[in-house]
Formats: C-alpha cells, sequence, structure tokens
C-alpha cells in the first residue's frame, strides 16, 4: 500500500467543518460542566456549615436536657428522701 504523503494546502482548514462544529460542541458542553461543578461545590460547602452547625445546636440540647433530667431526679429524690423522714 501506498502512504499518502501529500499535504493540505496552507489556506486549507486543519480539520472539516463537522469536526469544528462538534467540537465546539463539546467545548460548550465542557464550560457548562465546569460551572455547575462550581455551584455544586458552593453548596456542598454551605451545607457542610450548616450540618455543623446543626450538630452543635443538637449536641447543646442533648446536654440541657440531660442537666435538665438530673436536677428534676435529684429534686424528685430530695422530695422523697424528706417524705420518708430520711433526712
Amino acid at each position: 500500500m501506498a502512504e499518502n504523503t501529500t499535504l493540505p494546502p496552507p489556506s486549507a482548514p486543519a480539520y472539516d467543518r463537522v469536526m469544528e462544529a462538534r467540537v465546539a460542541i463539546l467545548e460548550e458542553i465542557a464550560q457548562s460542566m465546569k460551572h455547575t461543578l462550581a455551584r455544586i461545590d458552593a453548596r456542598m460547602v454551605r451545607l457542610e456549615d450548616r450540618q455543623q452547625s446543626d450538630f452543635r445546636w443538637l449536641f447543646g440540647l442533648g446536654l440541657a436536657a440531660t442537666a435538665f433530667l438530673l436536677a428534676a431526679d435529684a429534686a424528685l429524690f430530695a422530695f422523697m428522701g424528706h417524705g420518708f423522714h430520711w433526712f
């Protein structure tokens, strides 16, 4: 088989027009994906911040509820002790 050793003329485009259109579409898709990923990244950062804040609130409420229940138990035991004349 003989190899094609002829070069296109310098004024000819490097690729045919169909290929240029396909590459343009791919570049547009890549740019759109870049913007979409940036938005997703920003949402993930906000979600992590909110999740951390929610955890702090829940942990604080848990501690407060535990302290309240312990105080209520202590008051109940003191009331019972007084009623049974333990002290």
